[in-house]
């Protein structure tokens, strides 16, 4: 349980506070690196509002490229995003670094990669640089 009060709400190191159900579950998750996996098994990293939090993951995750409608539900490595063209308007996209030499390289061939955090300085230390494939 998070500590501290709903506007200013306290968690351990390495952990960051979800405030649901208008304030009654106030719960510490542990934050995580998206390109890196380090959630434990049967968890996925998922972006939330400023960091990223390690939840459980859905029993048969969904692919790059394939329809979405919770943000659980892709794949390691990837996202549910509204701007790529899906049956249901958002689909599982990749993360990508936009300071690698070919940012788009992990991209579909009608996707570029742009920043997750605008602006990047209000990213978490390591992850400015974070980008996820979108239609151009």
């Amino acid at each position: 349980m998070c500590s501290g009060d709903a506007d200013d709400p306290v968690c351990s190191a390495g952990a960051s506070c979800t405030i649901t159900g208008d304030g009654v579950l106030n719960l510490c998750l542990p934050t995580c690196n998206p390109w890196l996996d380090d959630c434990g098994e049967g968890q996925v990293c998922v972006p939330n509002s400023a960091d990223f939090w390690c939840v459980p993951e859905l029993a048969d995750p969904t692919g790059i490229g394939e329809a979405c409608s919770v943000i659980n539900e892709c794949v390691s490595g990837s996202t549910c995003v509204n701007d790529v063209d899906c049956e249901f308007g958002s689909c599982c996209s990749p993360y990508c670094d936009l300071a690698d030499p070919d940012p788009n390289a992990p991209c579909a061939e009608d996707q570029v990669c742009i920043a997750w955090f605008d602006p990047p300085d209000q990213a978490p230390p390591g992850l400015q640089s974070l980008g996820v494939c979108v239609l151009q």
